[in-house]
């Protein structure tokens, strides 16, 4: 195994996880204007930085999911961080 940076490995990665905001949204979001919002580049680039490290490595910030979906008990939590955001 090693260690591979750049766009043609962080791409697919942030898709997926893009994917997966979205799929999150539409079972615990109700509000049509935030999931057309999420659904947008402004929308869905202000929900990964909810995710997003504030300090860079090597000149780029990185996606840590962990920082937004922390367990599964976590839903209201998460709802609350994206309505804040997509406000």
């Amino acid at each position: 195994m090693r260690r591979k940076s750049g766009t043609s490995f962080a791409t697919p990665i942030a898709v997926g996880v893009a994917a997966l905001i979205l799929q999150f949204a539409w079972a615990h979001i109700t509000d049509e204007g935030m999931l057309d919002s999420l659904q947008s580049f402004s929308g869905m680039r202000k929900a990964l930085r909810l995710m997003a490290d504030e300090e860079k490595r090597l000149g780029y910030r990185y996606i840590t999911p962990w920082r937004l979906f922390k367990s599964s008990n976590d839903v209201e939590r998460v709802k609350r961080e994206m309505e804040r955001v997509l406000s």
